[in-house]
């Protein structure tokens, strides 16, 4: 055995990336399955003239090319709906894909193959491809002259996405043996690859089951909640059949116990401080401050790793939400961003009985390693289809009922979508027009404050005639708010809350972004309300749209008037009165003072 041949890496390293045969110039590597499912390399000792090419371009070995040091972190989702719901977290993913395409790049990721049993990495160039490269696949995906494609693609001069795991965006590398100028990379936060013969095995399984095809499948598809995911599988014979997470023994035996990993997974060497990427995504479980819509339609984490990729997300400004988090807070609720999954006992037991008696009879067999008792799935699936009522249930004894029942479901002038209600605890004073229109994507909740006991003062919502308001997210309006909308004025929010004594009172046009905190007894204004004129009686502008970006905290007292615009990720500090521009990223303060700002003016009431 030559050392120069990538025959020098064991199984238990060996990643099955294939750069190895895609890398041979005499053609000598070929790939077969062993009993587990996993591919290896095999080498033609009558091609193999030992250049060491293979060995050179194996990311297990291969150091010549610089890794990546994480540089920031996002929580992030897209802000197109369809794509989010439709996505299996946050669904980030398409709007950095279709970025390129809308460029005339490639973009180079995992497609199921036509029967479901399988995966494979191909090329796409327009959305039907897109749609192809869609959705987690929870096992390992064929590369096989994915790399001379990508080259043949970067060979063009457009711009290349490649998405894989961790060690195949390595390998990637390892086979060029440089970072292409536009070459883009997305990996993801890989707890490992599970066996492709696990993912035949499922859907023979399913299809024996039901007695027809499957003609569609999806991991982690969203029926209930991002949360709540599960299996969707459709059938030839027009059966749809929802498999929630809690009743899938082979996610069961994947995610909590490791059993079908492939060997390299249980000792990775691509994790944090270790990863080639320009960008990291996945899900980010466990983030905090989160609205039910969100748990509801899914979070993405986001881990920028190089210039490159900052470049890439400074261009999805207008289409994904970004909200800046510390790296920490994804490795809290990923583990597997910083470390490999344990290596059970049984799991060589497991893929020879899976070899022997089939799934049924690994299911016999490991019947100690299945989810739950079926009282217990059960017990999860209820809670699944109620979590959106929870909120309701454990505030039932502060909400005014009679109210909730009438803005919910008898007053036409509220239109909100399946799960999102008004919520009218007691003191609130709604006052709602025919002709007015309140949409909701998220819960409003109306005399709401959870850090302090309730007072006596009450809040005021009142829509006039032709008021339109759209809330895309969770909005608390807070003890003593008065939430005013005149007529025909438009009002536009998403993840917004306020505290006691607030004063929001629109005329004309108001846009506040995501996650917006108000402190106490804020003042806003987007009019002068009266008429002023200078000395001649021209008309002085009396109405002018006041817009608040995304991660905005307005200090207590603060007052913004009409014609002001503030940044994302601003702070305005206490006591501040905002007139104009206010930068993005910035602690934002404004002395009052008592120099003249104008002269020659007069008002009528």
């Amino acid at each position: 055995m030559d050392v120069r041949t990538i025959n020098v890496i064991s199984k238990e390293y060996c990643t099955g990336c294939k750069a190895c045969g895609d890398s041979c110039p005499q053609d000598a590597i070929s790939f077969c399955i062993d009993n587990e499912g996993f591919w290896y390399p095999q080498i033609s000792s009558d091609s193999c003239v030992n250049c060491g090419a293979c060995l050179a371009c194996c990311p297990v070995t291969n150091n010549t090319y610089e890794n990546a040091e994480p540089i920031r972190a996002y929580a992030s989702w897209n802000k197109d709906d369809n794509e989010r719901r439709n996505a299996t977290s946050g669904g980030v993913f398409p709007a950095i894909a279709e970025e390129i395409i809308s460029s005339g790049g490639f973009v180079i990721g995992s497609a199921y193959t036509n029967n479901f049993k399988g995966a494979y990495h191909m090329v796409a160039s327009n959305e039907e491809g897109i749609s192809r490269l869609k959705g987690s696949k929870y096992f390992q995906s064929d590369t096989e002259k994915i790399y001379q494609k990508t080259k043949s693609c970067i060979d063009t001069g457009r711009e290349v996405l490649f998405v894989g795991t961790p060690c195949q965006v390595a390998a990637l590398y390892g086979f060029f043996g440089e970072r292409p100028a536009n070459l883009l990379t997305l990996d993801f936060i890989c707890r490992g690859v599970p066996s492709p013969l696990l993912q035949k095995k499922k859907i023979e399984y399913y299809e024996r089951m039901e007695q027809s095809r499957v003609i569609f499948y999806r991991d982690k598809y969203k029926k209930y909640a991002w949360i709540d995911f599960g299996a969707m599988l459709k059938y030839e014979s027009g059966k749809e059949q929802f498999v929630s997470r809690w009743k899938d023994e082979f996610l069961h035996f994947f995610i909590a116990k490791n059993l079908n990993l492939r060997p390299s997974c249980y000792n990775c060497q691509f994790k944090k401080g270790n990863m080639y990427s320009d960008i990291t995504m996945g899900d980010f479980w466990q983030i905090d401050r989160v609205t039910e819509r969100d748990l509801r339609d899914g979070v993405s984490a986001l881990v920028i790793n190089t210039p490159k990729g900052q470049a890439c997300i400074d261009r999805l400004q207008n289409s994904l939400y970004l909200i800046k988090k510390p790296i920490e807070r994804i490795s809290n609720g990923n583990p597997s961003y910083v470390s490999s999954p344990d290596r059970p006992k049984e799991r060589g037991h497991f893929f020879s009985t899976i070899t022997k008696d089939g799934w049924e009879g690994a299911l016999q067999e490991f019947k100690e390693f299945r989810a739950e008792t079926d009282e217990q799935k059960n017990a999860h699936e209820k809670r699944m289809r109620q979590r959106p009522l929870l909120f309701l249930k454990e505030e039932k004894e502060n909400i005014d009922w009679d109210a909730f029942v009438y803005y919910n479901y008898r007053c036409n002038s509220v239109i909100r979508e399946k799960n999102a209600f008004l919520i009218p605890y007691e003191g609130s004073v709604i006052d709602i027009h025919p002709n007015a229109k309140l949409n909701l994507k998220g819960n409003i909740l109306i005399n709401y404050c959870p850090s302090y006991p309730r007072g006596s003062k009450e809040t005021v919502v009142r829509l006039r005639d032709g008021a339109t308001v759209y809330l895309d997210n969770r909005v608390e309006l807070a003890y003593g708010t008065t939430f005013s909308v005149a007529e025909n004025a438009y009002f536009k929010a998403g993840y917004f809350t306020t505290m006691i004594d607030t004063c929001i009172i629109c005329k004309k046009k108001m846009i506040f972004g995501n996650n917006v905190m108000f402190g106490r007894n804020i003042t806003v204004f987007d009019s002068d309300y009266h008429p002023i004129y200078d000395s001649d009686f021209n008309p002085h502008i009396m109405d002018e749209e006041v817009v608040i970006g995304d991660n905005v905290w307005i200090g207590t007292n603060s007052i913004i008037l009409k014609g002001s615009v503030i940044g994302n990720d601003t702070i305005i500090g206490a006591g501040t009165m905002v007139h104009g521009k206010v930068p993005k990223e910035c602690v934002f303060t404004n002395k009052r003072t008592e120099d003249v700002v104008a002269e020659g003016y007069i008002w009528e009431r």
